[in-house]
């Protein structure tokens, strides 16, 4: 209090003035506190502050390895001390990005899906988020993973761990059947918007069928069923009646819309495969001039009742008419017994 007493010297004794001037250098001494208090808390605390931009948490760079503070509300949240190891979050942006890209190779320009339409679908307020997983500077959390992956018909366990997890990508159809026309309570379950029958131009002419669920998701049964009736056993033959007794019952409904297409192998080995997005094939058979879009209901007129059933044989081949006398008989011998 020296220091004081010589300030307030010069001063009367007015007890007035010496209470104003003290209770002012109080404030100023404890103000002094606080700010050497804080300079030397934020010194110890430096390489952890968080940084935010529009309700995003950013990732602090440390050495070789990406440390994440506080997540974003559907991120993978990791403890402030937590550290993810160097490029774990590059592989997934690598396969979201690879996603992105396979969906678009098939697609007109003006379709094209990005990140932006993502979030959209998703139901998420802005793209922020989805912008920094794809970008590989925030891990999305597996809710999210699945999510997207149910959104597109990815496979769940690609989606999370990459070909680990298989070599397929996009997930078949809930309809796997042995004989198709036991698929048909599968495809009315999955209540598709449209679906195509694809016909493989082989030997074998097989065919099978993929659904149309949503503007982006589009699924395939992994199965094909070979309809030339000289290229198959007696299991194959049942195989044929079932795909009659299947285009049936979906040509005669009106809740979804059928069409049809036809690929080369390549394109067929693409598509079982399940590395290549379905919903590319209908574009491109319509661009290469494979579109055929009532050949599995042309397919059912066994007895050429439609006015273009003379055209059947220049059309689809020898086989297609081959088949169908085939059939005919078959049913008509199953009628007499």
């Amino acid at each position: 209090m020296d220091i004081v007493a010589e300030i307030l010297s010069p001063i009367d004794n007015s007890p007035l003035a010496i209470s104003v001037i003290t209770c002012a250098l109080g404030a100023i001494i404890a103000a002094i506190g606080w700010l050497l208090k804080r300079s030397i808390t934020r010194r110890d605390n430096g390489s952890n502050t968080t940084q935010r931009e529009s309700g995003i948490v950013l990732n602090d760079i440390q050495a070789n390895n990406l440390t994440i503070q506080v997540a974003a509300h559907d991120a993978l949240v990791v403890s402030p001390n937590a550290t993810i190891p160097k490029g774990e979050f590059s592989v997934i942006a690598s396969r979201l990005q690879e996603l992105m890209t396979l969906i678009n190779q098939g697609l007109p320009q003006s379709k094209q899906i990005n990140e932006s339409r993502i979030a959209e679908l998703l139901g998420e307020e802005s793209a922020e988020a989805t912008m920094l997983y794809f970008q590989g500077l925030a891990c999305p959390s597996f809710s999210y993973l699945d999510c997207l992956a149910d959104l597109l018909g990815v496979e769940k366990d690609w989606l999370k761990g990459g070909s680990a997890y298989g070599d397929r990508i996009f997930t078949p159809a809930p309809t796997e059947s042995f004989y198709p026309s036991e698929a048909i309570y599968g495809i009315y379950a999955a209540k598709s918007s449209a679906i195509y029958f694809v016909l493989c131009e082989s030997e074998e002419k097989e065919a099978t069928i993929i659904l149309e669920q949503s503007e982006y998701k589009f699924q395939a049964i992994s199965r094909g069923y070979p309809l030339d009736i000289d290229h198959v056993g007696v299991t194959g033959q049942r195989q044929i009646l079932s795909f009659i007794e299947l285009s049936k019952q979906l040509f005669r409904t009106k809740q979804i819309h059928c069409s049809g297409f036809s690929v080369t192998r390549r394109q067929w080995e693409e598509l079982m495969s399940g590395k290549v997005w379905p919903g590319r094939f209908p574009y491109i058979a319509k661009r290469e001039g494979r579109w055929l879009p009532f050949w599995a209901d042309d397919f059912c007129d066994i007895n050429h009742e439609y006015s273009v059933s003379k055209e059947y044989e220049k059309k689809y081949g020898a086989w297609f008419v081959r088949t169908q006398r085939w059939v005919k008989q078959q049913l008509e011998k199953n009628q007499a017994h």
